[in-house]
């Protein structure tokens, strides 16, 4: 919570510059055989769901990053992150985030256990690492109960 309460500091002493200048990544995990047991559905009025059971438990992870200027291009795979893939997805993805900022810019991700040891950018002194916590409380509680 602290690095939170840091940044959000940082943000108020800057003004809010350094948002704009920052990617913001995440990855997440999606299992097919869940997909028969949606919660919402999004699509046109007068349209029927039409839902089919997957009967295979067929797992599939995605990774991407968002900022002010833009996006980097989804990442779909199928291995279990570890350490190694993360730096690969992000290392293939670099250059879409240096194409949209010309200058320096921040990488942020939380403080997943593979994301410790990161070092896609380590020798590059115009990008600055923030590392967020990991299921921020905070968070949970605004996607679950909504504001407080």
């Amino acid at each position: 919570m602290a690095d939170r309460v840091d940044y959000c500091k940082d943000m108020i002493k800057y003004r809010g510059r350094k948002i704009k200048r920052c990617f913001f990544s995440d990855e997440m995990g999606i299992r097919l055989s869940e997909i028969s047991k949606p919660k919402k559905h999004w699509m046109q009025a007068g349209m029927e769901l039409e839902n089919e059971r997957v009967d295979d438990d067929i797992k599939l992870n995605c990774w991407g990053a968002i900022s002010w200027k833009g996006a980097t291009s989804l990442h779909i795979f199928s291995e279990n992150l570890n350490n190694s893939l993360y730096q690969e997805i992000v290392e293939k993805h670099r250059e879409e985030m240096e194409n949209l900022y010309q200058q320096d810019f921040c990488y942020q991700h939380d403080k997943h256990p593979f994301h410790l040891t990161f070092e896609v950018f380590d020798e590059d002194e115009d990008v600055e690492i923030i590392d967020f916590p990991t299921y921020s409380p905070i968070l949970i509680r605004l996607r679950t109960y909504g504001p407080l």
